[in-house]
């Protein structure tokens, strides 16, 4: 008998087979596809640093929060200031749920301002929330004689940067241009470790890191005052920086203000934490859910304050609406922060 004869039979039989398979792959609950499996969280930055602390901390407990209880693993993928791991997950991540990342707050701008090295859309990722909100600190070693704002608006002042999608490189950087700062800003450090080490040996005079990261990372010299701070940033003033100048009020005009609110926003992103975008809906909300939920369990509390770390989240609605809200900054504000950075570059 001829195969024209069967042909079209067998094209039915075919059909319905990836129907079927497709059916029972939807039908699959999120327990069921989480059971037995692995997440994969990627920080963009090496293992010397606050993100990863966190990292580790949230990956020993998410996944008691996720239906079906997976495995959590850690992956480093450090480059460009965490650049390279928000490109990975925007792009090449799998998208089905079980990949999330952790990386630098000072991205979600970088996305608007469409600085050299992104390839993201900040307000496309599936956003999970931070554990933490953090006020940015620039401060030098007490040996340099650099010990206020003004001392470092008159000599120039060697500091140390892990990349230029951080704030230990942004910050510095608009800063000398909308504020007058003389910050040299000497990127190539793998993390705030090599930082650190670096400032200990006198080889770098200042950086601008989070409070949280110089606590834990220069302990003896921020308890005994040889780490100065030169001045916090942020959205708000952090009451415990009382004596310690704040960014916007060293702002003479409402064009420096505007600019600096713009680039200081991400310090309320804190520690972000995203799923790439197009995760299917059930699998994202467990992901948040889990994320929430963590935050209020009584074990993850205890490990973080046992890592020194200092929980103050922001979820995952209220993160999406902050970004939401940035890249509807007017686009003459942020030209002139990309420009900004230019000068200085």
């Amino acid at each position: 008998m001829p195969f024209s004869r069967f042909a079209p039979r067998i094209c039915l039989v075919l059909a319905a087979g990836l129907l079927a398979a497709t059916s029972d792959a939807r039908a699959q609950s999120v327990e069921q596809f989480y059971k037995g499996s692995q997440i994969k969280l990627t920080v963009g930055f090496g293992p010397g640093g606050g993100y990863t602390v966190w990292a580790q901390t949230v990956a020993r407990h998410i996944g008691r929060h996720i239906p079906g209880n997976p495995g959590v693993i850690v992956q480093n993928m450090p480059g460009a200031g965490s650049l390279k791991a928000a490109n990975y997950m925007y792009s090449i991540a799998t998208k089905d749920g079980r990949e999330i990342g952790a990386f630098a707050r000072d991205n979600i701008s970088a996305s608007f301002m469409k600085a050299p090295g992104v390839t993201f859309d900040a307000a496309k990722f599936n956003w999970l929330g931070t554990p933490a909100t953090e006020t940015n600190l620039c401060a030098a070693m007490e040996a340099s004689g650099i010990t206020s704002f003004k001392d470092l608006q008159a000599k120039e002042v060697p500091t140390g940067s892990d990349g230029l999608g951080t704030g230990s490189y942004i910050y510095p950087t608009v800063v000398n241009a909308m504020l007058g700062g003389k910050f040299k800003v000497v990127t190539g450090y793998h993390d705030t470790g090599e930082i650190f080490l670096a400032m200990e040996r006198g080889e770098m005079t200042a950086t601008c890191q989070s409070a949280e990261t110089f606590k834990r990372g220069m302990p003896e010299a921020w308890a005994s005052g040889r780490l100065k701070l030169l001045f916090q940033g942020a959205l708000k003033a952090n009451p415990e920086f009382a004596g310690v100048p704040f960014v916007l009020d060293l702002a003479t005009t409402q064009e420096q203000r505007q600019a600096l609110e713009f680039v200081y926003s991400g310090q309320t992103f804190g520690r972000p934490y995203a799923a790439p975008p197009g995760v299917p809906a059930d699998r994202l909300a467990a992901l948040r859910k889990a994320f929430a939920s963590m935050m209020e369990d009584a074990q993850f509390k205890a490990d973080a304050a046992k890592q020194k770390l200092t929980i103050d989240p922001v979820l995952a609605d209220e993160m999406t609406g902050m970004v939401q809200a940035l890249a509807a900054t007017p686009q003459e504000v942020i030209d002139k922060v990309t420009a900004a950075i230019g000068k200085t570059e």
